[in-house]
């Protein structure tokens, strides 16, 4: 945050500043590459900046693993994740006893840029 490049930073950064307006503590994690100014908080919102591997398949997964496993730190009782690719993700939280939600975010096997294998996988998630 803030919200620079699409519709699922738009909707994390209104539901996350709503949520600290109606005095939730909120945390959400920013992929370090794309912040250069790395603020703390933004709007009330604690920001952890965490690196990722870049690469199509490789930057939301690894954010996604490292996110859950930082977050776990902040003693969260919700833990909400975007995107069914990262759902496999959810039984790290579940395990230990956190209430996971996950955004589907659309129909991802559906969409025109992941192959045979991506969609696959998307419909399994």
């Amino acid at each position: 945050m803030p919200a620079r490049y699409g519709g699922f930073e738009t909707c994390a950064e209104e539901l996350s500043v709503g949520l600290v307006n109606k005095g939730h503590k909120v945390v959400v994690t920013c992929r370090k590459y794309l912040y250069p100014e790395k603020f703390k908080y933004y709007k009330g919102v604690k920001l952890i900046h965490l690196p990722s591997i870049k690469g199509k398949f490789t930057d939301t997964f690894s954010h996604t693993f490292l996110s859950i496993l930082r977050v776990l730190l902040e003693s969260p009782d919700i833990i909400l994740i975007f995107n069914s690719a990262n759902s496999p993700f959810a039984i790290i939280g579940k395990i230990l006893g956190k209430k996971i939600v996950i955004n589907v975010n659309g129909l991802e096997w559906k969409r025109k840029k992941w192959n045979f294998i991506g969609k696959i996988y998307f419909k399994f998630c």
